[in-house]
């Protein structure tokens, strides 16, 4: 059912998000 929202989910901490461009720039704060 929700496949687009296993894209936008962060592995790191789980957070799901609207869009795999929020998703990016999630990871990359993750990163610091």
């Amino acid at each position: 059912m929700a496949k687009e929202e296993e894209e936008s989910k962060c592995p790191l901490c789980g957070e799901t998000f609207s869009s795999k461009e929020e998703l990016e720039k999630h990871k990359k704060e993750h990163k610091k």
